[in-house]
């Protein structure tokens, strides 16, 4: 056996139910102040929650209206270009430029002006 054994071991056989009296209260009281914290934390949650919805509620109009002013500044008028300017199939090159606004103005800028294709878009 090992000397420190020898020494340790009787003094802890004497401290021991002190210590494991003061571990448990201790420990009892930090359950109670968990719980407390718990429940205050819990509360604080709901508050926060409670608040981000109220922010997303009011977030929510402002979201819906720069949907719609994107839609009407920037996607209206590509998908009018693509309409007159294609009276064959007006609502095949509609859908292509609502869905690729950027890339359906690309090719009219291409077609339009850089190869100046008869009979496109007012092209004589």
């Amino acid at each position: 056996m090992n000397s420190c054994n020898l020494v340790i071991n009787p003094l802890c056989t004497l401290i021991t139910p002190q210590v494991a009296n003061f571990i448990n209260n201790a420990t009892a009281g930090n359950a109670n102040n968990a719980n407390t914290a718990n429940n205050a934390n819990t509360a604080n949650n709901a508050n926060t929650a409670n608040n981000a919805n109220n922010v997303n509620n009011a977030n929510a109009g402002g979201i819906i209206l720069t949907i719609i002013l994107i839609l009407i500044i920037q996607i209206l008028p590509v998908v009018l270009i693509a309409v007159n300017c294609n009276p064959g199939s007006p609502a095949t090159y509609g859908i292509l430029a609502f869905l690729f606004p950027g890339l359906y103005l690309f090719q009219h800028a291409i077609r339009k002006y850089a190869l100046s294709e008869k009979g496109y878009c007012g092209n004589k």
